[in-house]
C-alpha cells in the first residue's frame, strides 16, 4: 500500500487509512495509541487554538505502516 504523504490533513488522513484497513492487525493498547495519535494530529493543526510543538508526520505515518504492514 502507498500512503501519500504532504500535508498535515494527509498526514493524519493516513492514519485513518491505516487504521481502517489495518488496525485489527495491532494489539488493542496499539490500536489505541494509532487513534491518540490521529485525534492528536486533528487537534494540533485543526484545533480552536495553535499547538505548540514540533511534529514529524512523515516519520510517525511510516512507523504506523511498518508496524502494520503485511508480513511484518
Amino acid at each position: 500500500m502507498r500512503l501519500v504523504i504532504g500535508s498535515s490533513r494527509s498526514g493524519g488522513h493516513a492514519l485513518e487509512r491505516i487504521d481502517e484497513l489495518f488496525g485489527d492487525r495491532l494489539a488493542p493498547e496499539r490500536r489505541g495509541e494509532l487513534r491518540t495519535a490521529i485525534v492528536d494530529i486533528e487537534r494540533r493543526y485543526f484545533g480552536p487554538v495553535e499547538a505548540s510543538g514540533e511534529s514529524d508526520l512523515e516519520e510517525m505515518v511510516r512507523a504506523w505502516v511498518r508496524e502494520t504492514a503485511p508480513g511484518r
